[in-house]
C-alpha cells in the first residue's frame, strides 16, 4: 500500500514541476507589448493604442498566433518553426529584448531575437517605437547544407479597414501582390486608421528579401516554398475571409558545419493617427543601426562581392547539380546592448575562434538560389570570370523590372553615399542576364 501512495505523489511532483516550468512570457518594449506562448512555441505582437490606452495586436493572436510562423528550408525538407510543427523551442526575455529559439535535431539552431530602439534617439527607450528584428541560422549537422529562410506574418491592422497595406509606391493595395524588389516600395504598412506598422524591407542594414508576398493567410501558410501566388485575387479563401498576410522570403545560403547566417529586418510602430519611421529616422541616418548590425551588413556585402557564377531557375534538383566549394560564414556575435548574460545570442562564438585573416583568404561566401539551378555559359562581364548568383525568375523578364535595375543602378553609381560596389555588380549582373535572355 505504501509503494501505491508514493507512485501518485511521484507523478504529482513531475506534473507539478512541469507546469512550473512551461509558462508564457510577457514584456512591455516602449509602445510594444511581446507575448511568448509557451505552448506553441509562438510569439505575439502589440501596440499601445493612444485612444484606448491599451494594447492592440498587430499580428493575429488567434491561437497563440499559430498563423505567424517562421519556415526553414534544410535541403529539399521545410521545417514549420514552432512546438505545433514539432521543434523544440526555448524562450527567454530581458529588460530590453525577447529571443526565441528554435532547435531542429542535428540539422540546424535558430535564434529569433527582437530588441527595441527609439527611431529619434538610437536607443532602448520606454517610448521604443522600433522593433529590430534578426535570425540567426546555425549548422549544427555534420555536412554543408543549403538553408533558406522564410516568414508569414499574419497581419491584424488592416483587416479592419479599407485598405489591407500600403507601400511607398502604392497607396492601396488590396490583393495578392509578389514583390521581386523592395528597392522603390520600400516596406509594406499595415494601418487600422490610428494604428500602423511598417515592416522595412530595404535600406541600410537591412537584409534584401529574395521575394515580398501579400495574400491570404493560408496560401502562404502552406508546404510548398513557392505559393501560388495570383496577382490581383482578393484575401480571401476556403477556410478564412479577409484574411491577409505578409511574406517574406530571403535567399539561400549554403553553411559549412557549426557556421551560420543572419538576417535583419524591421518593424516600426505608431498611434494616434501618426505615421511609422522609416529608414529616414536618426536610428538609421546616424549610423547607430549600422553599428547595432556590423555582422548583418558584413555578410551582405560579402555575398554581393565574393561570388562564382549567375544562375537561372529550372527544374533539375540542386543538391544533385552542386558543385560548388563549401562555403563558410564567419560566426560574429550580434552587437546589441543592454542584454544579459543568459541571453542564447552569448552562445555564439566570438571571432576570435575564426582569424579574420583566415576568413577573408580561405573561405568563400556564396549566395544560392532559392530553388533548383541551371548555370549559364556567360562570363564575359567580369574578367576574371567570377559572376554573382541571381535568381531569373518569370516575374523579372519584363521591361518594367529592367527598368527598375537601370534606374537603382544609376543612382547608387551617382550618390557617393550610397555607393556599393558589390550591390552595383550583382545588379549589372543581373541586367545583363535577363537582357540576354529577352533577346533570345
Amino acid at each position: 500500500m505504501k509503494l501505491i501512495k508514493k507512485i501518485p505523489l511521484f507523478f504529482l511532483v513531475i506534473s507539478i514541476c512541469s507546469f512550473a516550468m512551461a509558462k508564457d512570457l510577457d514584456g512591455v518594449f516602449g509602445m510594444f507589448r511581446v507575448e511568448l506562448h509557451d505552448k506553441a512555441g509562438t510569439f505575439t505582437l502589440s501596440v499601445l493604442d493612444s485612444n484606448s490606452d491599451k494594447f492592440k495586436p498587430i499580428l493575429n493572436p488567434l491561437d497563440n498566433s499559430s498563423g505567424t510562423l517562421l519556415y526553414l528550408k534544410a535541403g529539399s525538407k521545410v521545417y514549420p518553426l514552432s512546438k505545433l510543427g514539432g521543434v523544440p523551442v526555448i524562450q527567454n526575455m530581458t529588460e530590453s529584448s525577447a529571443t526565441i529559439t528554435y532547435n531542429i535535431k542535428n540539422i540546424a539552431e535558430v535564434n529569433l531575437i527582437f530588441s527595441f530602439v527609439s527611431s529619434e534617439t538610437g536607443t532602448f527607450t520606454e517610448t521604443a517605437d522600433l522593433v529590430v528584428v534578426d535570425v540567426l541560422v546555425k549548422n549544427i549537422s555534420k555536412k554543408t547544407r543549403v538553408y533558406s529562410l522564410r516568414g508569414v506574418f499574419d497581419t491584424f491592422l488592416g483587416e479592419n479597414s479599407s485598405v489591407h497595406f500600403s507601400t511607398n509606391t502604392i497607396k492601396a493595395l488590396n490583393s495578392e501582390a509578389l514583390f521581386n524588389s523592395m528597392y522603390n516600395d520600400k516596406w509594406i504598412k499595415s494601418s487600422d486608421g490610428n494604428n500602423s506598422i511598417k515592416f522595412l524591407l530595404d535600406g541600410d542594414t537591412i537584409t534584401r528579401p529574395a521575394s515580398v508576398v501579400v495574400a491570404n493567410r493560408d496560401v502562404l501558410s502552406v508546404d510548398s516554398w513557392e505559393p501560388k501566388i495570383v496577382p490581383g485575387r482578393g484575401f480571401n479563401s476556403l477556410f478564412s475571409l479577409n484574411n491577409s498576410a505578409v511574406g517574406i522570403t530571403w535567399s539561400s545560403y549554403k553553411i559549412a558545419p557549426q557556421k551560420l547566417f543572419g538576417i535583419r529586418f524591421y518593424i516600426s510602430g505608431a498611434t494616434n493617427l501618426e505615421e511609422p519611421a522609416d529608414t529616414n529616422s536618426f536610428f538609421f541616418t546616424s549610423g547607430k543601426a549600422l553599428q547595432s548590425a556590423s555582422f548583418v551588413h558584413e555578410s551582405d556585402k560579402l555575398v554581393a562581392e565574393e561570388v562564382i557564377e549567375y544562375v537561372v531557375l529550372s527544374t533539375k534538383d540542386e543538391e544533385e547539380k552542386d558543385t560548388s566549394e563549401e562555403i563558410i560564414v564567419e560566426e560574429v556575435p550580434i552587437d546589441t546592448t543592454n542584454e544579459s548574460s543568459d541571453d542564447v545570442s552569448e552562445e555564439i562564438p566570438t571571432d576570435e575562434e575564426i582569424p579574420a585573416e583566415e576568413f577573408i583568404e580561405d573561405e568563400n561566401l556564396e549566395e544560392v538560389p532559392l530553388e533548383d539551378e541551371v548555370e549559364l555559359d556567360y562570363t564575359e562581364e567580369v574578367s576574371d570570370g567570377n559572376l554573382p548568383y541571381v535568381e531569373i525568375t518569370p516575374e523579372k523578364l519584363n521591361l518594367e523590372y529592367v527598368e527598375e535595375l537601370i534606374k537603382e543602378i544609376e543612382e547608387l553609381e551617382q550618390n557617393p553615399e550610397m555607393y556599393d560596389a558589390g550591390r552595383i555588380l550583382y545588379l549589372h549582373t543581373e541586367l545583363d542576364a535577363i537582357l540576354k535572355i529577352l533577346e533570345e
